[in-house]
């Protein structure tokens, strides 16, 4: 150790070039410990054997580079076996993808034994016109998985005639950010615990007071109810964004007295130059105390309201009814040879809402910010309820969010 220092002390004082910068780092590697800095990673790679390739078609372009063409509705491909037992840290399977039309869903299943419990599930791979990588952790489920000889089977969706280029195939460690997310993820998981857990007791519980009655009104919200003979009694407003059961304290709330109550309140509450209609809040009763707030009776979204259109009660009258319809998939003409009286009609508003203006996009205004919807799917929309309504065929509207 001390000659290695000298000799180090020594170079210092001379230029240094590339020979010598890696005799420096093979010398010293043991102690600064460089060796443990490196990345891990375990390549794998994609079986082409008859019995280990079902309805698709895989060919090898280049080293670690695979095009597979699904042609059937189960397809699936095996990986090569772990030629070493398997580092801990390598919980993330990684790897590279060109996909214009996307997979409905990604199977990974851990062999041996070949079973669905021990198995992920990715519900859909978005398309790609390029190379994106895709990385999936896996440490809470591979358990005992990862010896020498063991394997992985790929499902890749259900659907025929799809063709996704995979590259870089690897089981690797987290990435820093990746580290970050997953300590994120379990203190997420211990909130929502907590959470249930107080969720569960609070509905289970038997309160003295109450919330009778939540009205709202076109420009006013009152609210009813009885108070026990307590001191520091509160009326509290819960909006959407806050968990009654958590807080410590409310975006409103008012001192109440024993007894019958009613208390009027305005239904629009301006804060920062935003706007928000109080419609969507319930309202519940609560004892201040030095830890917070205690709850002592059930929350109340409103129940009576002013309707700006009292329409009558819709009726189908028959059970016939069609799910997904759009006039974009064509086939109109179904609703008339099956005698269709109701139908669903699949919204996905993340698709056509956004939070910028644009010469197609149409503004709206709500609770004091303006969103934009793209005029194209607007007016897609409006043909498929116009079509319905021509015919008197109750729709329904399912509004559908993506994933992030």
């Amino acid at each position: 150790m001390n000659t290695n220092i000298t000799c180090f002390q020594k170079v210092l004082h001379r230029p240094l070039n590339l020979n010598l910068i890696l005799i420096l780092i093979l010398v010293l590697s043991p102690f600064i410990g460089f060796s443990q800095a490196l990345p891990l990673s375990n390549p794998l790679k994609l079986e082409s054997a008859q019995d280990k390739v079902h309805d698709c078609i895989i060919s090898e372009q280049e080293s670690g580079t695979y095009n597979i063409l699904t042609s059937g509705k189960d397809p699936w491909i095996f990986t090569g076996p772990l030629e070493t037992l398997l580092p801990k840290e390598n919980s993330v399977l990684s790897f590279e993808y060109f996909c214009p039309k996307g997979l409905d869903h990604l199977q990974i299943y851990f062999c041996p034994p070949l079973n669905p419990e021990h198995s992920k599930l990715i519900r859909r791979i978005g398309l790609s016109e390029g190379w994106v990588e895709f990385a999936v952790d896996l440490a809470s489920i591979k358990g005992e998985w990862g010896k020498a000889g063991d394997f992985l089977r790929l499902d890749f969706g259900n659907l025929p005639d799809v063709n996704i280029q995979v590259r870089n195939l690897k089981l690797r460690a987290r990435t820093a950010r990746e580290k970050e997310l997953a300590a994120g993820y379990e203190e997420k998981k211990k909130k929502e615990a907590i959470l249930e857990k107080n969720l569960r007791e609070y509905l289970h519980k038997e309160f003295k007071s109450g919330i009778t009655l939540v009205n709202a009104g076109s420009s006013k919200i009152t609210i009813s109810g009885n108070a026990e003979n307590s001191p520091n009694l509160l009326l509290c407003e819960v909006p959407p964004w806050q968990d009654a059961t958590e807080e410590k304290t409310f975006v409103w709330e008012a001192p109440v007295k024993a007894g019958s109550f009613k208390v009027t309140v305005s239904r629009f509450e301006t804060t920062n130059g935003i706007t928000r209609d109080r419609l969507l809040s319930k309202w519940v009763l609560a004892r201040k105390n030095t830890d917070g707030r205690e709850l002592v009776s059930h929350a109340r979204y409103a129940s009576q309201m002013e309707s700006l259109n009292n329409l009558p009660d819709e009726k189908p009258t028959s059970r016939k009814g069609l799910g997904g319809f759009s006039t974009a998939r064509g086939h109109i003409e179904d609703l008339d040879s099956l005698d269709i009286t109701s139908a669903t009609v699949n919204i996905w508003i993340t698709r056509f809402m956004y939070s910028r203006p644009a010469p197609d996009r149409i503004p709206h205004s709500y609770n004091g910010k303006t969103w934009y919807f793209g005029k194209k799917a607007v007016d897609q929309h409006d043909s498929t309820f116009r079509t319905t309504a021509r015919r008197n065929i109750i729709a329904a509207a399912i509004l559908l969010i993506d994933k992030t």
